[in-house]
Order: C-alpha cells, then structure tokens, then sequence
C-alpha cells in the first residue's frame, strides 16, 4: 500500500497539467460539485469502496480529503492504484475518483519452448502461491519458475512474464513465455571419497554415467537416501551395507558447468565416517530409556553437543530417582574405522528425606511453610525439587510483604547403620524474613479522561495489603490495558515506591501520560471471495466510532477463527493522516468451501461373542452457501457385521451359528448460523440408520432441529426437537421376559423436546490432559405433541482431568455419570408375548393394562469400552435388567464412576490403569451405592495421527453370575480409537 507521501504525490500528479502547481491553491477549498469513481471505465457500484471516500459532494475540496480516500481505498487491498483527478468545473471542483484493480490471476499460460511438462510447472507454482496469484506477483512467479528448470538441469532456461493486455486481464491469465534451452548433460562423472568399498556402493546407487541428464534435484535425493542407509547401517561388505552406525556419513555434489550450460563436469564426495557405537559402563541404564536419553541413532549424529546432552540427560534422570551423586562420564574411543562412545554410569547411594525443618520462621505458620515446599520424610532426596522449594519459599514470604526476605536451604546426612542401604538426609530451611512492608497511600495522577474509581478498581494492590514489587509490575500492566482497551494505544504508566524510614509501609505512586485517543474510522474487509463482507463484519466487535481497543481486536479474531472458513485471519491498524483515527483491516485467507473425506477400517471383538466388522465411510461438506457462513454436509457409513450367536443365549435356535448384519448409517444436515440475527445457531438433520445393539437389531429414523449457543469459550447450551421412528427388527430378549411396552410398540414414533448445557474447559478434546467436562441433558417425550409414548429422561456428567507431578507425564482422570428416566402412564390393551393377538376377557372385552416403562431404544444400557470395560457391551446390569437367558434388557437408571491413570512410556506409547464401577437398574426407585459392580484393568495406549489408539483388559470385580448354567466371563477385551472418557 502506498505510503502517506507517496499518497500525496498521487493526488499532485494526477491534476491535469493545466492546473498546474499554480491552480492548485485556487482548487483547495472550493466546493466539490461532483464526484465519480469508476473502474475500467465503468462505474463503481462496490457499497464498501464507495463508503471510504472523503471526499463528498458540497464540502470544500481539500487534499487531507483526497490523501485519506487514497489511504482508505488502498487498505482494502482490491486496487492496485487509486487515481485522484481534480478539475475545475461550474461552481467549484470536479472530482474523479480512478481504481486500477488488483487482478487476480486464476491461471498460468505457458508459451514458447516448455522442455517440462506443464503438470510440473503448474504444481510447482501451486506450491508456492497457491491456487490464486495476485497480479504484481509476476516476477516471483518466473523466478519459481526458473529455479524449477535449474533444478532439473535447465541450466540455461528463461522465463520472462508478458505485459497483461485487456484480453488476458478479461480471461484472469497470466502468460509466460518459457526459453526453456537445453538440458544440461554430465560430461565427467568423478567419485572420491573413503572408504573403496563405501565410493563403489555410491556408485551402484545413484547409477549415473557421463553423458546422461543432470538433474540437480534426483541427485540430491538419491544422496540423502545413501547417506540415510548408511547412518542406518554398520558395515559395509562386498559392497553391500550391513547393520548401523555410520553417524558422520556425509555425500555432496560438486558441479561445474561448460560450453554455456550445455554440460557440467561433475564430482561426487563421499565420508563414510567412523563406525559409530554406544555404550553404558558402570551402573546400569534401563534399556527402554536408552534411545530417549542417549537419542545418538535418532538424531543420526555423534557431534560434541550431542554426547554432552545426553550426559546431562543421563545424570538428571538418575539424580530424580534420588542417587544425588550420580556421576555420568562420557569418552570417545577411536579404533581405526571404529569409534565407540561409552557413557561410565555411576549411580551412587540413594538419597532419601529424613526430615524437614525449618528456621527462622517466626512470622507465618511453619504449617502453611511445609504445604509451599511439598517435599516431606520418606520422598527420594531431588537436588533440583529443593532447589524449587527454596525458590517456593522466597516467592510465598515476599507475597506476604517480606520484601527482602532470604531463604536458603541445607542438607547434611544422618548416620545410620552400615547395612542400610539408603543415605537419610535431614533438610532444614533457613529463613531471615527481614521486615515486613504493607502498602500505605495509593494515589494516581495524570489521569484526565478516565475517572479515578475506575483505574482503583483495576489495582490488585490496596491500602493495608501486604507490599510485593511484582504486583506493582502487574498494576502497571492493568493500568495500560485498560487504557488500550479503551483507544488510548499510547498510554504510559509509570510507577514509584517510596518507603518509610522502618520499611515497614510503602506507598505507591502511579503516574499516567494518556496520549491522544484513538478511535475507529473505517473497517476495510479484504481477501474473501466467496464469503460475504456481512458474514464477516457480523463477527467483528469493533465499529466506526469506537475506541480501537485490544480487547476488542482479539475478541474479532477469536470470532473470525472459531467460524472455520478461514486459514488464516490478520488484523491491523492503518494510519492515513489522523493522529486519532485509525482504519482497520481484516484480512481473512478463506479455506476451501467444499470438503470430503472417506476411510475405512475393521473392528474384531471376542470376549462372550465373536464378532468381526469391516467399515467405510464417506463425508462430503459445503460451507459458506451463498457467502453467508450456512453449510450443508453429507456422511454415510456402512458396515458389514458378521458375529456368532450370543453364547449366553443358549436357548436361541441359532446358538452358536454365525450371521451376517448390514449396518448403515446416512446423516444429512443444514446449519444456518447467527438465525434472526441472534448469537445462536440452528442446525436441521435428518438421519437414516440400520444397526444393532446387543439385544436387538434396529431401525431408526428421525428428523432433528437444534438451537445452539456459545457463551464464551468453555459453556455452551442447545435446545432440540426431534421427531423419530424406531423400529425393532430382531428382538433378541426372550419372550416371557419381554416388556409389555416393547410388544405393544415394536414400531414407535415419537416426538420430544430436550435441552442441554455444557461447561467444557479441557485442553484437548480428543486427548485431554487439564481441565473438565460437566453437561445435564433433559429429554421429554409427550403425546400432545405427537409422540406415541411419553417420558422423560436426565442425564448428568462430569468428568476432570489432572497432570499429576513427576519427571513422566501422568494424567489422573475422573468420571462420573447418572442417568434417570421415567414412562408416564397410558392405557393400552393387552397382547400375548407375540406382541400381535389381544388378550380379551370371558365376555370378549380386551384386558386393559398401563405402560410405564420407556421404550427400549431410550432405556439405559451399560458395559463396554466407554462405560465399564471388566464388562462386554451392554452386559452391565442389575439381575432384573436381563432376561433369563442373559438377554439385556435395560433400565431406567444408570450410574457409570470412572478412575484412570494414564502414563506416557516411550514418545508416544503409554499405559493406563483404571478402575470403573457402575450398575443399570430397572427403576429408579432401585438405585443403590450398595448395588454397584466393578471392574479392573489396565491398557495400552498409542497415540496415532487420527487419535489415540486404545487396548484395555478388564477383569470383572466380586462374584460372577449365571444364566441357565452359562456363567459370566471374567475378562473381556476392547480394542478402539479415542479415550474412554
């Protein structure tokens, strides 16, 4: 953009020569009679270009006026040149406003002599521009485009961009014209370096021989391929690579060219370096920890930094488990062709606290002093963790205004017998608190444009509150970002203490310059194509006229982001002339509008049945319809479930026989953000699915309508309508023990109402290691408005996450979930167990029952690999919840308690431990602590690019029950991608 002199200089040239530097001061200050703006010789209908001009009709012309429409117009970076041509006309100045637009260049036409294909060229200006080039970019582009050629031996080649002319302007194309020369052939192909047999093999590898096409890039690749084998070898033998070591194995070319480019002579060098070994001497190094703190092979070097690393690396793991003497000694031995690093290990005895105590401190509770420090008799002595609790110490005393306080700690050792293996160790802190320093006199001067209340109340430090120079830092900082946040950009705040004569008050001076106010002037949209400017300033929290504060810039750019049409979006201030106006630009990259994505995969399970399910997926999205952030998406799933009969099911015809299941799933929706102008979203979907639980197949139906909205950054709330169809295809409970609700109603419709709220401030949704998870859903389901059946439904949970200390990653999570519902009561006639014939009395009037239970695609089930994983899926249950062959029922109340520790191994390998207990009951009346089964486990985790992939091996908790002489496994095992919980 151009700067605010070249700015002026537009607007002297563009007067016409007549004017001349003479007429220009009879211009300034006549009235402005008309004023147009056009484009390419048609006029300019663009709303936002045309709202940034200064210059208005009946206003006296000025050059301030023309400087600023210039600055404004160029900051939406759209024109490559705003032209401001000032005349004199009848009755005062005729102004004409010219935009030269920025041409954005769709393609890239190549002429002339290619040599390459165009595939080549074109993929590798992709990779550097990406799919749009603005114009003015033509240079760079050649430049690319040369470099591509010299890299594939056009050593010689020529690419020179063409002047843009209406036509290719109008067609959005950039042509080149491509000298493309010969390519360049090796003339002399030399090979040196050590060892022979180490210069034959990179012979044979890279297959080269004078004559043949040089090619820079394919060389450099096949070298980097050699030098990688060899650092992942040891040994060569017949020319042949062997085993691994070759740490310092370097390979570089040498090209000269000739007879103008047309041929290069071309030397290859090649150091094999001295076979590289490591070793661990002395005191014993766990072969797992090896690569991690001596990471020698992975990093494919052995330089000096390197080994010195891992020795510091080797001595502080020993020195956290408590030896305090551990020493690591590296050296370096060479053998001809052969150098060994040995790292001589010794460990030491190991420490271990006695007691702790303390000196000195006879202001705070000596209580409170051995909470700070945390380390307490029977921990493993840690140099490094008493060197935290002298720092502890120091920062907690001088927060209660012991502002010169000293603290320091020592060890000593206590003797023990000879046979005892650990050293005790007695740590005593030794404190000199000095005086204590309230804070007397607060005042504050300078302050003109905002009242003083109003920056007291900012201020973490008052009257009476205990003296600490850090918080004078942090009032400081508060003081400037309410200024900021307020306009005033070039706020200073000083800061001055002034101590009584004892030290024991501090009174504090705050000195404020507030400079100009600087307020919002115009908010210039740039980079869409697609999206709407509406779409984009609806987020935006700044407007004309409000101070530019930071709070509010940050807050646009959270917006702006959290939408995800956008890659990247900028935000920044432009000054044009004004020492209290600003123009801010947002300058958004727009991400593709359409996404698709498919996959697949297999799922095998066998604890108390065998099952086996491949899968694919496909999901197809479009945002941004008609530039306003709606979106429609697509996503399909179809699996093959082939599984043997329930082995519980023993009186089942078909025990043991193995059956095939076609299980889908379609999922069609529409988004309309910000509905009526209001901060929620609605969302329509409608779903068609084909599955199966454990006891029974089914299909589902339904139309769903939500209303969601965001409250800041962690809580959130929905409400819903849904309209369904359910369907049972293969009931699996056994008649006698069927419910009445599920024979009467095989086929259910229903209609309900529900509504949610969450708080989410975990630190990753699919791995979280900090935060929680709370959320209450109410569902009800009610006749009036359509639903077969009515009930109502609640569903509690929560769940935390907490980094627990140590040298590993640890994460402890937690659990909990309650789930009730109920049926409201209506009459129905009675049906045998089929479900079909009507049960009627001697005198031909049919039996009249109530139904109270829910039907049984909303009843609660639990077991598995998310709920309590000692169980199969859905195999957790009071004895009423199942039929008499093992059949699970359901019920009207859950309770799920999880705890877990997961534990990070070896980079990106952990393991878990995790106890869960839980119970499903039929009514909610049974609900009882009393009642609960757990199980125990552990798993294996990995942390793979789409998720964590999970293994866990549960084991059933207290006594195993029996169904029609089957007994309960007492394992199972669950295979998935995500964490449990």
């Amino acid at each position: 953009m151009p700067s605010r002199g070249l700015a002026l200089a537009i607007v002297l040239l563009a007067l016409p020569p007549a004017a001349g530097a003479q007429s220009l001061g009879a211009l300034v200050g006549l009235p402005v009679v008309s004023v147009s703006v056009t484009s390419e010789g048609r006029p300019v209908e663009d709303a936002q270009a045309r709202s940034l001009i200064d210059i208005r009709e009946g206003a006296a012309f000025s050059i301030s006026s023309a400087r600023s429409t210039i600055a404004h117009l160029m900051g939406l970076g759209r024109y490559l040149d705003v032209r401001v041509h000032a005349r004199q006309a009848e009755g005062g100045v005729a102004v004409d406003i010219v935009l030269v637009p920025l041409r954005e260049q769709r393609r890239v036409v190549f002429a002339g002599d290619l040599g390459l294909p165009e595939r080549t060229l074109r993929a590798a200006v992709a990779e550097r521009f990406g799919s749009t080039l603005p114009f003015g970019r033509a240079a760079d582009v050649a430049r690319v485009l040369e470099d591509a050629y010299h890299d594939r031996g056009y050593l010689t080649a020529t690419v020179r961009p063409r002047p843009l002319d209406d036509a290719a302007a109008a067609a959005g194309e950039l042509v080149c014209d491509v000298e493309a020369g010969p390519q360049a052939r090796i003339r002399t192909l030399t090979f040196q370096g050590t060892p022979d047999e180490t210069v034959a093999a990179l012979r044979a590898a890279l297959s080269l021989s004078a004559g043949a096409p040089y090619e820079p890039v394919e060389l450099r690749r096949k070298l980097d391929r050699f030098v990688a084998d060899l650092r992942a070898a040891r040994g060569v033998e017949a020319g042949r690579l062997r085993s691994a070591g070759y740490f310092e194995a370097r390979a570089t070319p040498f090209a000269t060219t000739a007879e103008g480019g047309a041929v290069v002579d071309l030397v290859v060098s090649v150091t094999r370096g001295p076979l590289v070994l490591v070793d661990f001497q002395g005191d014993s190094l766990p072969e797992r920890l090896r690569d991690e703190l001596v990471p020698i092979a992975r990093e494919g070097s052995a330089d000096q930094d390197l080994i010195e690393d891992s020795q510091q690396r080797i001595r502080d793991y020993f020195r956290a488990q408590g030896y305090r003497d551990a020493t690591v000694e590296p050296v370096r031995r060479e053998d001809g062709s052969r150098l060994t690093i040995v790292f001589n290990i010794t460990k030491g005895a190991p420490y271990r606290v006695a007691s702790v105590g303390f000196e000195g401190a006879g202001s705070l509770r000596e209580a409170d002093l051995r909470q700070m420090v945390r380390i307490v008799p029977g921990d493993v002595f840690v140099a490094s963790r008493l060197e935290e609790a002298v720092a502890t110490l120091t920062r907690y005393y001088r927060l209660q205004g012991f502002s010169q306080a000293d603290v320091s700690a020592a060890e000593r050792s206590v003797a023990v017998a000879a046979s005892v293996a650990e050293v005790p160790i007695a740590i005593t802190f030794t404190i000199d608190e000095g005086v204590r320093t309230t804070v007397g006199d607060i005042s504050i001067g300078g302050a003109r444009a905002v009242d003083e209340s109003r920056l007291r109340a900012v201020l973490i430090s008052s009257a009476g509150s205990p003296f600490y120079p850090s918080l004078i830092d942090s009032d400081r900082d508060r003081l400037i970002a309410l200024y900021r946040n307020l306009g005033y950009r070039l706020a200073h705040v000083g800061a001055d203490v002034s101590f009584s004569e004892d030290r024991r008050r501090a009174d504090l001076h705050y000195a404020i310059t507030e400079g100009p106010e600087i307020l919002v002037d115009h908010i210039l949209v740039a980079g869409n194509r697609r999206i709407g400017d509406a779409t984009i300033l609806r987020e935006v929290t700044l407007h004309p006229g409000d101070p530019l504060g930071d709070e509010a810039v940050e807050e646009t750019q959270r917006r702006l982001a959290s939408l995800g049409l956008f890659r990247r979006v900028t935000i920044a201030e432009l000054p044009h002339g004004s020492e209290h106006l600003r123009d801010v630009l947002v300058t958004v990259e727009e991400a593709p509008s359409t996404t698709f994505g498919f996959g697949g995969g297999v799922e095998f399970q066998k604890v108390e049945t065998s099952e086996f399910a491949p899968r694919g997926f496909v999901e197809v999205g479009r945002r941004n319809l008609w530039g306003k952030n709606r979106s429609v998406s697509f996503f399909g799933r179809l699996s093959l479930r082939r599984h043997e009969a329930d082995v519980l099911a023993e009186g089942d015809a078909g025990a043991g026989a193995a059956t095939t299941d076609l299980e889908y799933r379609l999922v069609g929706s529409y988004r309309e953000p910000r509905v009526l102008q209001s901060r929620a979203d609605v969302q329509v979907a409608a779903t068609l699915e084909q599955g199966s639980r454990t006891s029974f197949r089914y299909k589902h139906q339904s139309v769903r309508i939500d209303l969601a909205r965001r409250q800041g950054a962690s809580w959130s709330a929905l409400g819903q309508y849904a309209f369904e169809r359910n369907e049972i295809l293969d009931d699996r409970i056994n008649p006698v023990d069927r419910p009445l609700i599920d024979r009467v109603f095989p086929q259910v419709r229903l209609s309900s109402v529900a509504a949610s709220a969450v708080r989410d401030t975990r630190d990753d949704a699919i791995d979280p290691g900090r935060g929680s998870l709370v959320g209450l859903n109410g569902e009800l389901a009610l006749q009036p408005i359509g639903s077969e059946v009515g009930f109502a439904k609640a569903f509690l949970q929560g769940f935390i996450y907490r980094h627990l200390p140590g040298d590993r990653r640890i994460v402890f999570a937690g659990g909990a979930r309650l789930g009730v519902g109920t049926g409201f009561p209506r009459t129905v006639p009675a049906t045998g167990d089929d479900g079909d014939d009507i049960v009627v009395g001697p005198d031909g009037t049919p039996f009249v029952v109530t139904l109270r239970d829910l039907p049984i695609s909303k009843r609660f089930f639990a077991g598995g690999d998310t709920t309590v994983r000692g169980f199969q899926l859905d195999r957790l249950g009071a004895p009423d919840t199942f039929d008499r062959d093992g059949t699970p029922i359901g019920g009207h109340a859950e309770i799920i308690l999880n705890a877990e520790l997961r534990v990070a191994v070896w980079r990106d390998v952990g393991v878990a431990g995790f106890l869960d207990v839980g119970n499903v009951f039929a009514v909610v009346g049974d609900v009882s602590v009393g009642d609960l089964r757990g199980g125990t486990g552990f798993g294996i985790r990995y942390k793979s690019p789409i998720g964590p992939i999970r293994v866990d091996f549960g084991f059933k908790l207290g006594t195993l029950r029996t169904y029609n002489t089957r007994r309960e496994q007492r394992f199972a095992l669950h295979f998935s991608i995500g964490q449990a919980f």
